[in-house]
């Protein structure tokens, strides 16, 4: 695999999993990050995840961040979505609304 020209990430976590490792481990991959909370009520809050990762910005769902992330990404680029399994289904609604 050809390593991608930037690395963007949309990233989800519930509070009571080890999201500050999970942080650190990630943090710096990614040349920009979208956090999200996911739809749950352990979700944890978006803003504190972004505080957590290197050039990092909340997004209220996943769909505002998929579509800042694909107004940004060029070809060549990759879009990592990551995280709890809660946002995934907000994911596949994201793509149907986006007709993706």
């Amino acid at each position: 695999l050809e390593r991608p020209n930037h690395l963007y990430l949309i990233m989800g976590v519930l509070e009571d999993k080890n999201y500050k490792e999970m942080a650190e481990i990630i943090s710096g991959m990614a040349d920009f990050s979208w956090t999200v909370k996911p739809t749950s009520s352990r979700g944890l809050d978006a803003e504190k995840l972004a505080s957590l990762l290197t050039n990092a910005k909340p997004a209220s769902s996943v769909k505002e961040a998929l579509i800042q992330a694909l107004i940004k990404m060029l070809p060549g680029d990759l879009l990592l979505i990551t995280g709890s399994f809660f946002i995934l289904g907000e994911l596949y609604e994201a793509l149907d609304e986006l007709d993706i």
